[in-house]
């Protein structure tokens, strides 16, 4: 069980497998339905070496989410996901950004409830010294399906 208090996220290993989570609030106007994440580790805490936090991320790195998380326009919900494979893409940098107490980040691709508006979300996942637990936030987003407006 992960305890995720508000604007809070959380990343834990137990017997093996990773767990992430994520309260998240609906800024539009319509409902949002998480379609698939991916995570990785967050480096110095700035970016990666070498790697460009302004570049989109291929869709082929996501993973399919596999329950429907659906948030409402204008309100609350929580994202979850876990790594459960030590072989798969991934698990075994954010297991050694996890265990030095580093940063994780997740990219959730979500859209609305007609598969449209698809939307790119980065966060970072920290500690927060003065709440019991994590923080997480978002760094940057992308539209999937039309022009980015930058």
């Amino acid at each position: 069980m992960l305890t995720v208090p508000g604007h809070g996220g959380a990343v834990e290993e137990a017997d093996g497998n990773i767990y992430l989570a994520m309260a998240l609030r609906n800024g539009g106007t319509g409902l949002a339905v998480i379609h698939a994440w991916r995570a990785q580790p967050r480096g110095d805490g700035l970016s990666q070496p070498g790697a460009r936090t302004d570049v989109q991320p291929d869709l082929g790195d996501f993973r399919r989410q596999q329950l429907d998380l659906y948030i409402p326009a204008g309100d609350t919900g929580y994202w979850q996901g876990a790594m459960r494979d030590r072989q798969e893409p991934g698990y075994q940098e954010v297991l050694a950004a996890l265990r030095a107490g580093g940063l994780v980040q997740i990219d959730l691709l979500y859209g609305d409830h007609e598969g449209g508006q698809r939307t790119i979300g980065r966060f970072v996942v920290s500690k927060w010294p003065e709440v019991e637990g994590r923080r997480a936030y978002v760094i940057r987003y992308w539209d999937v399906d039309r022009d980015d407006p930058r």
